[in-house]
């Protein structure tokens, strides 16, 4: 028996025209290879479950990656950049919600496996637009997959380790990032539909 949990909104200005990287240049729209777009509540589900679905967690904002480790060149140490923090904690505020809003409390055990589905959205840049009255319709050479940065691997490390002991945290669904076993379905990142707020959909199950 699967349990739902639905978390609220935690942070959302995603206009398309505030810092959504342009993905390179504008392609010919062809076939979805996914077979369709997968609507925030409805993420793509595997073929054979592998577990009791923990979580279903919407988080609205832009996806931001786990930064890569710089050097500082004053004291010669390195350090992570920032970037992704507030995004995290927006992953941890809906996350929380969800695990409260009916009741539900979480006690992140060592040792059980976890399967992790990701699907990552992100708002559409104004090029991607018509300009005038069509101003609302993609031009007809508006790429249809989301194939420039970030990448997915960066999107997914910088989720899970949201959810483990962060920024000073307690861990929230694992104790550990190597608790993640395996997806569930594809991980996926794509361009929002219309009417859709960017962001990401976690569907967490324990195997």
């Amino acid at each position: 028996m699967n349990k739902r949990i639905y978390g609220p909104d935690a942070k959302a200005d995603n206009r398309a025209d505030k810092g959504q990287e342009v993905c390179g240049p504008l392609a010919p729209i062809g076939p979805d290879p996914r077979g369709g777009a997968v609507g925030p509540t409805e993420p793509r589900r595997p073929a054979i479950g592998v577990g009791l679905t923990l979580l279903i967690v919407d988080v609205e904002g832009k996806p931001e990656p786990e930064p890569r480790p710089r050097m500082d060149r004053r004291s010669g140490r390195a350090y992570v950049p920032r970037s992704a923090h507030d995004w995290k904690h927006a992953i941890r505020v809906a996350t929380r919600m969800a695990l409260t809003s009916d009741g539900v409390g979480a006690v992140p055990e060592p040792r059980v496996a976890f399967a992790v589905g990701f699907l990552f959205r992100f708002a559409r840049p104004k090029s991607h637009y018509r300009t005038g009255r069509f101003s609302s319709l993609l031009r007809d050479a508006a790429p249809q997959l989301h194939t420039c940065k970030p990448d997915l691997d960066n999107l997914i490390k910088a989720a899970v380790d949201a959810l483990g002991d962060f920024d000073g945290g307690a861990a929230l669904v694992w104790a550990d990032d190597s608790q993640v076993d395996r997806y569930v379905g594809t991980p996926t990142k794509r361009w929002a539909d219309p009417g859709e707020r960017a962001g990401l959909t976690l569907v967490i199950e324990r195997v």
